[in-house]
């Protein structure tokens, strides 16, 4: 790959760092699809890697990607790492959804059976990005997405989150999430997972009505709100309303989807 797309790769995931959760990465294994793109084979897996993080909201709309050149051995973050290979003469589609410590889960689907890609050729190396990512979306991703994303949900919406102001003694304590909006509307009425230290978790509802969000330096933006309902310590919960100022000391940590709407006026549809 050519130092200015490892330049513009590591741009994009410094930029969409506080709201990109999703590392999309793809790596080219096929011996004949690899020698049709060398020696600009890195190039070919990171237009697919790039077209593939366009393509991934249309199924998992609740969480932010980026692509990234794909890497040997432990990944630094939550990546789908999607893989091209060859086995027993076909051609097959391979995704794996892994976390720095593990992998999480694998799913795989033919592309082209035995002999099929002397018929039909690897697409030229110009268009493969948005070729072989609808390949992959149509073949991987159609047959697997609700068994993914109950798997997605083990990746945080975000690691951190402030605490608005409360004014008066009635008003509910409330945090807003760097998850910017509109695009996060996604969420609303979703009920979610605030973890924070000392093994506490607060368990919140996304609200319709976002507020501003300040980053370190000067970005603001309107992002996300949620409300804590309960605060959650081993099996017992608290409500949030009888501990509110102890709740408001708290820190967030990680943020993680546990339902969508339940009930069901928020749920997105699948675009396929």
């Amino acid at each position: 790959m050519k130092r200015t797309s490892i330049a513009c790769a590591v741009l994009l995931l410094c930029v969409a760092s506080a709201e990109a959760q999703v590392r999309v990465s793809v790596k080219i294994e096929a011996p004949l699809m690899n020698a049709k793109y060398r020696p600009r084979t890195a190039d070919a897996e990171m237009a697919i890697a790039t077209a593939l993080a366009g393509e991934l909201p249309n199924y998992f709309s609740q969480w932010s990607y980026v692509p990234v050149p794909a890497v040997d051995g432990r990944v630094p973050d939550f990546t789908l790492a999607f893989r091209i290979y060859e086995h027993l003469g076909a051609h097959k589609f391979e995704v794996s959804l892994q976390a720095p410590a593990q992998q999480i889960k694998v799913w795989d689907k033919d592309w082209m059976r035995p002999g099929d890609h002397l018929l039909k050729g690897f697409p030229d190396r110009r268009v493969a990005g948005p070729v072989v990512s609808l390949q992959i979306a149509r073949l991987l991703l159609n047959a697997n997405q609700d068994e993914m994303f109950v798997e997605m949900k083990k990746v945080p919406l975000a690691r951190t989150a402030k605490w608005l102001p409360v004014f008066g003694l009635r008003e509910e304590p409330r945090l807003v999430l760097p998850l910017r909006w509109p695009g996060s509307r996604v969420l609303v009425n979703a009920m979610v997972r605030v973890e924070c230290g000392d093994a506490k978790k607060l368990r919140s509802q996304a609200l319709d009505s976002p507020a501003f969000y300040d980053e370190s330096g000067s970005t603001r933006y309107e992002a996300l709100v949620v409300k804590p309902l309960k605060q959650v310590v081993g099996d017992v919960e608290t409500d949030v309303k009888t501990i509110r100022r102890q709740v408001m000391k708290m820190t967030p940590v990680a943020i993680y989807l546990e339902m969508m709407d339940p009930l069901g006026l928020q749920t997105p549809v699948s675009p396929r």
